[in-house]
């Protein structure tokens, strides 16, 4: 474990040498002037700085605002951010609260409709599953701020009877239907797309979760349903993101 450690750190220097410093946190945007949008102020306040970064961050998450279902009647019937009847009709294929929408969104609507027979993957972890995937983590891989990170879960692996228990607790959650308290607690992050350019318009935002939600998610979101819908061709072949041995930019080879 020492050896590892100093080789680690002794890496780190080496990486730190050949590519130059990088930033280890933001401490600064470049925000238009209110009066002069030609005119760029450096924003270094972190009074200032967190505002400005949510002002943005509201406007970015807000793109889909003034779209049909954002949109009185239907915002009213299709609420954001809860449960509503209307979820069961569109599964169920019932478009009647849907009148007046244009085709294109019926059509859109349509195609939420669920499969029949239904297709079903086991939403539940194993000891081993959590076992597997907590060791190919990186020690040092972020999470949220609860100090659930990394390094406790795999601390606890050669106890079968810790492990045991937060596998337990997991799948209680994700079979009754409801999340942990921890779980809810999400740090979002903000990072420069390119090193050194601190526009305000170029950065991205990127959520830290829980350290096992994150875990579950990897199993059952990134391996179980995905492998499941390749099997059964529910993935179409113009989908190259988020699919096994495909990358979203190799779509830019097709017009080559």
């Amino acid at each position: 474990m020492l050896d590892k450690e100093i080789r680690r750190a002794t890496y780190k220097k080496l990486s730190c040498l050949a590519k130059g410093p990088r930033d280890s946190g933001l401490s600064k945007v470049l925000c238009p002037n209110e009066d002069d949008n030609d005119v760029t102020d450096e924003i270094t306040d972190p009074e200032q700085l967190f505002d400005r970064l949510i002002q943005r961050n509201k406007k970015h998450f807000s793109q889909a605002n003034e779209t049909y279902l954002t949109k009185p009647p239907h915002s009213e019937i299709l609420p954001p951010f809860h449960y509503s009847p209307v979820v069961d009709e569109i599964l169920e294929g019932n478009l009647n609260s849907f009148d007046s929408l244009p085709p294109e969104i019926k059509a859109l609507l349509t195609e939420m409709q669920a499969l029949d027979p239904p297709h079903t993957i086991d939403p539940t972890m194993t000891i081993t599953n959590f076992r597997e995937g907590m060791r190919k983590v990186p020690e040092g891989k972020s999470s949220s701020l609860s100090g659930r990170n990394y390094s406790i879960y795999k601390a606890m692996l050669p106890d079968k009877y810790c492990t045991g228990k937060v596998v337990k607790l997991i799948n209680k959650g994700v079979t009754h239907g409801f999340f942990l308290k921890h779980w809810r607690n999400v740090l979002q992050v903000m990072l420069c797309k390119k090193p050194g350019n601190y526009n305000i318009d170029k950065l991205r935002v990127i959520q830290l979760i829980q350290a096992d939600l994150n875990m579950y998610f990897r199993l059952v979101c990134g391996k179980r349903l995905v492998h499941h819908s390749r099997k059964h061709d529910f993935i179409p072949a113009e989908q190259f993101g988020s699919v096994p041995g495909r990358q979203a930019t190799s779509a830019l080879l097709l017009n080559f």
